[in-house]
């Protein structure tokens, strides 16, 4: 199993790609409804199971006392993920809500990189 230090660098990553294609709009959706979205579900379940991941490793940290962070707010960051990675996609939100779901997740996995660089 990996750290929480590595599974909140690789969401991050995984957050800076999400954000390049919302801004580039490199995927619009086609008039084939059916393809796109199994287009979207190919592209997004790995993303989702990294979430699902990352929230284990980071209750877990938790747990263990090796990190001080809320549950609630390991929660809440995951349902953004998810949140972003659909409206990455689908282009559904406007651009501030977008950004407004962007830095709640940066502000808790900043919170975890600074206390595991510390620990």
């Amino acid at each position: 199993m990996m750290n929480s230090l590595t599974a909140t660098r690789q969401l991050n990553d995984e957050k800076n790609k999400l954000v390049v294609l919302y801004k580039t709009k490199q995927i619009e959706p086609s008039s084939d409804k059916h393809a796109f979205f199994y287009e979207v579900k190919e592209q997004t379940t790995p993303i989702f199971a990294a979430v699902d991941e990352w929230e284990k490793i980071i209750n877990e940290a938790i747990k263990d006392q090796s990190l001080k962070l809320h549950p609630s707010l390991v929660a809440q960051t995951k349902e953004n993920f998810e949140l972003i990675i659909m409206h990455s996609y689908y282009h559904d939100v406007d651009e501030k809500r977008y950004q407004e779901l962007i830095k709640s997740i940066d502000y808790v996995l900043d919170i975890i990189e600074q206390e595991m660089e510390a620990y």
